[in-house]
């Protein structure tokens, strides 16, 4: 039952009880004695007249072909026909709102970028490390204080032993061979970067145009799952970023698929 619905019928549940009864009584609570009873007016109520915007889903935005924007919400992907398909970007966390008749699109802003979970509600942990040995199917990686050892499937990602890295993983167990990776950020790589501009394209994908310290620019492609700290709505330019790149493609300026963006601003 939605919330919409279900307001509606808690007020109808409440007029019916009001109608029957008639009145309000008073007990004293020591002794139960009735101490005084009010008199109510009974008020008809129209449903239409609680007016209030509810919402479908809340989830992430993974396709959009013109006014159908195709949303993931846990395992489920569902089509809506909505109309400002031009006010999101593909990745982004969106609530559809049911108003008129018409179903529209406004931004659910995450405000806990620590605790993050997959699209199935496994939460995903991440770690800090050099790693200390990497083969077809499994990765050690050695932090402060010992060697974590991960399911490993590979990626296309280039890692080697002594790199530096950050490892996101999920533990489907209680033994350290069920923790599996699902992402490895090589950090040597690095890139940092004062975002410029930002565009929208017609995919729906976010584009930023950045530039280092030294003034070499760089767009960076905000894929889906990209985004770490930040909701999409939110960036702006001025905002100082940390990519980790995936892809760069030689041309000027680059072009970046990134694996991690992080809003770094002091």
């Amino acid at each position: 039952m939605s919330y919409k619905r279900f307001a509606k019928a808690g007020i109808v549940m409440v007029l019916s009880i009001s109608m029957m009864t008639g009145c309000a009584t008073l007990v004293s609570g020591e002794s139960g004695e009735i101490v005084d009873t009010v008199a109510e007016e009974s008020t008809n109520v129209n449903e239409e007249d609680v007016d209030m915007p509810e919402f479908e889903v809340i989830g992430e935005v993974i396709q959009i072909d013109n006014n159908n924007v195709h949303i993931i919400f846990g395992d489920i992907v569902e089509i809506f026909t909505v109309t400002n398909p031009d006010d999101v970007y593909l990745g982004q966390q969106v609530k559809v709102i049911n108003e008129d008749n018409e179903q529209r699109l406004e931004p659910y802003l995450v405000k806990n970028f620590v605790v993050k979970h997959t699209n199935m509600g496994d939460m995903i942990e991440s770690i800090s490390g050099i790693i200390e040995k990497v083969s077809d199917d499994s990765l050690e990686v050695k932090t402060d204080n010992k060697v974590m050892k991960f399911k490993y499937f590979g990626s296309d990602v280039n890692i080697q032993k002594g790199d530096s890295v950050d490892v996101e993983f999920v533990q489907f167990g209680t033994k350290l061979e069920e923790m599996t990776v699902t992402k490895v950020l090589p950090m040597e790589s690095a890139m940092e970067l004062t975002i410029n501009s930002t565009q929208r394209v017609d995919s729906g994908l976010l584009i930023v145009k950045g530039a280092d310290e030294n003034g070499m620019e760089s767009y960076v492609s905000v894929r889906p799952g990209t985004n770490d700290n930040f909701n999409l709505s939110e960036l702006k330019v001025g905002d100082k970023i940390e990519v980790i790149p995936e892809v760069i493609m030689e041309s000027y300026p680059m072009q970046v698929q990134p694996l991690r963006i992080r809003v770094i601003n002091e």
